[in-house]
């Protein structure tokens, strides 16, 4: 008989999630929940059993994608993934979340139409480069003389 099916319990834990797998679910309730330690959310998922105590850490990185607001949460992906972290001094494995970003915003101009936004100065900076001959500099400060030896590169004797 396998532990986890009788201690295993109605949260999630690292041990749920074996051999580096990295399921994307989606949100169906966030739930405030006291604990021991204090207040912490309980995140639901669409077709899951099992929920995700989420602590402040976790919480913080669904915000940065999704806002401060838990009941905008719903409905939005995660991905859930097991990381080593200290817990009480000691490397524990526990899992962490990747919140999935929202489509990029469609530009309201093709990529390939950028030059006509460059001004005019890179342009003609960058013709005048190309039209002056390319000249040898010493670094040894024996002056200008393009025969000055550079001891570093003899290929440009």
């Amino acid at each position: 008989m396998e532990l986890s099916s009788v201690f295993g319990g109605d949260t999630l834990k690292a041990a749920d999630l074996p051999n580096g797998a990295e399921p994307t679910v989606t949100i169906a309730s966030v739930e405030q929940k006291k604990f021991d330690n204090g207040n912490k959310l309980l995140l639901k998922f669409i077709g899951k059993k099992k929920a995700l105590v989420c602590n402040k850490t976790n919480a913080k990185r669904i915000a940065m994608n999704h806002g401060s607001n838990t009941d905008n949460w719903v409905g939005k992906q995660i991905t859930l993934y097991v990381d080593i972290v200290d817990f009480q001094g000691e490397p524990t494995e526990a899992i962490r979340v990747r919140p999935m970003r929202s489509a990029p915003v469609q530009q309201s101009r093709p990529a390939d139409d950028f030059a006509d936004r460059v001004p005019d100065q890179i342009s003609t900076a960058g013709e005048r480069m190309q039209q002056q001959p390319m000249r040898r500099v010493s670094n040894t400060g024996a002056g200008d003389d393009p025969d000055d030896h550079i001891p570093f590169a003899p290929e440009w004797r």
